[in-house]
């Protein structure tokens, strides 16, 4: 194998249920403690809402609720992972809740199996693929995926770039 296919990329972890996912930190923009969400009616039971961060007002995701899992109340360890996806030459930035934000790895390529075809929790058509990392699984996920067939997301992201910065919790 070529030095370039097996070069390692970075991923941010973090918890959904027990299990471990991974997400590619060039689509990540920062981490936050959950902020106050504004509730928007009329909505899917995924989206939570939209939050003000530096005058910008973004849609927040329940990253649970979009892939299927079961809901959660949130905690202390709770966190939004502002991210960005691209979706037909658009850019969307917005948060995706998580149970907990864990730490940023290195993944070669070679370690990395495509995503299995039963018994995952997750529809394996979200996954980029699975690794095993320090003897416990990270499932690899495929941000552009998840939302791609999302005309609610990208109303509300290109919604929200015209509503005004006072709505939803400043930060």
């Amino acid at each position: 194998m070529s030095e370039t296919n097996n070069a390692a990329q970075q991923f941010l972890t973090f918890r959904l249920n027990p299990e471990q996912y991974g997400i590619n930190v060039l689509q990540v923009r920062e981490v936050l403690e959950v902020p106050d969400i504004t509730m928007l009616p009329r909505m899917p039971a995924y989206m939570r809402g939209v939050i003000n961060i530096r005058g910008l007002v973004m849609p927040v995701i329940d990253l649970r609720l979009k892939l299927g899992l079961s809901a959660e109340d949130k905690s202390i360890h709770s966190r939004v992972i502002i991210i960005e996806s691209e979706k037909d030459g658009l850019v969307l930035v917005l948060g995706i809740l998580v149970d907990a934000v864990h730490e940023v790895i290195d993944i070669a390529a070679d370690q990395i199996s495509p995503p299995p075809t039963f018994g995952a929790q997750v529809d394996n058509v979200f996954m980029k693929g699975i690794a095993r990392v320090n003897e416990e699984f990270v499932v690899i996920l495929d941000l552009q995926q998840i939302f791609s067939s999302d005309a609610d997301l990208v109303k509300l992201a290109e919604g929200a770039k015209a509503m005004p910065a006072g709505v939803g919790a400043s930060n």
